[in-house]
């Protein structure tokens, strides 16, 4: 019975993501997700998305350790991962739409970071542009100095105005 409990699963799933265990966190959170006893706080919903993300860009490292550029078979995974980490970015966006938090902004700001690396041409560039206005947002919204926020932001800034000079 304990096993099922959504506060004793989410805690399996964080310890995996800590771990770097991003597949078994991943899993484990969804359990805690649908599990109707116990407690499940908002965090596993974030952590959920967050891992998926990380989970695709392991998945992308791999691939391109392992394929070439030009094989078919890479450009269809590269999409699908490309997919999945959309999907996790839908997901943390409805959390950070209810109730929007510099760290919220941050794992979103992160996933599009990694959406950026698994794309090309124009959903690259808007993928950057995402990730730059989410870590202004976050480094605007905090309290303290956010130095992760303001050098995501800077990096992309740069990145932008290298592909094109219009995004000085």
């Amino acid at each position: 019975g304990w096993l099922g409990r959504a506060d004793v699963r989410a805690e399996l799933g964080f310890v995996y993501g800590e771990g770097r265990m991003f597949a078994e966190a991943v899993d484990w959170l969804d359990k805690a997700l649908r599990s109707g006893a116990g407690d499940c706080p908002v965090r596993v919903a974030e952590q959920w998305g967050n891992f998926q993300v990380r989970l695709a860009a392991q998945q992308w490292a791999d691939l391109r350790r392992t394929a070439g550029n030009a094989d078919p078979a890479m450009q269809m995974r590269r999409a699908e991962i490309a997919e999945q980490i959309e999907r996790a970015l839908s997901e943390l966006d409805v959390i950070n739409t209810r109730a929007s938090t510099p760290e919220r902004l941050r794992l979103l700001g992160s996933a599009c970071k990694r959406l950026a690396w698994v794309q090309e041409g124009q959903p690259r560039t808007e993928a950057m542009l995402n990730m730059a206005a989410y870590y202004r947002t976050a480094w605007d919204d905090s309290k303290d100095s956010d130095a992760y926020a303001l050098t995501n932001w800077a990096v992309a800034c740069l990145l932008l105005e290298h592909i094109d000079g219009q995004y000085r």
